[in-house]
């Protein structure tokens, strides 16, 4: 009777270890990394500022991670807190009054980036 439990309990760990985690680490989402952002502060006005970052998507929540700071935009929060643009070939987030913060995954802004 011990053996069998000791068999099963074996058997249900190895399992847990090797299936997929309840909650994936960030590491899972669609990272980019040496992503190109731009950022302009608009109250008061001032010229953009373009830095690397590292850019994720995870289930629609947006992290902007750089030496110049992380920046969150929650799936949740978006049309409240903030407006989320997709032009393709990067986004753009805006907090109304305070800043724009523009991704560019390839590293590169393209010739026109046309929007705001």
């Amino acid at each position: 009777m011990i053996r069998i439990s000791l068999t099963t309990v074996a058997t249900v760990a190895a399992l847990i270890a090797v299936g997929e985690p309840m909650y994936p680490p960030f590491a899972s989402a669609n990272t980019v990394k040496g992503a190109l952002c731009e950022l302009m502060v608009l109250d008061p006005p001032s010229p953009s500022e373009d830095f690397a970052c590292d850019f994720a998507d995870q289930q629609g929540n947006a992290f902007i991670n750089s030496a110049r700071g992380s920046f969150n935009f929650p799936l949740d929060e978006q049309g409240k807190t903030y407006r989320k643009q997709d032009f393709g070939e990067f986004f753009r987030f805006v907090v109304d009054g305070k800043y724009a913060l523009t991704v560019y995954p390839s590293g590169e802004m393209p010739e026109e980036p046309g929007g705001f």
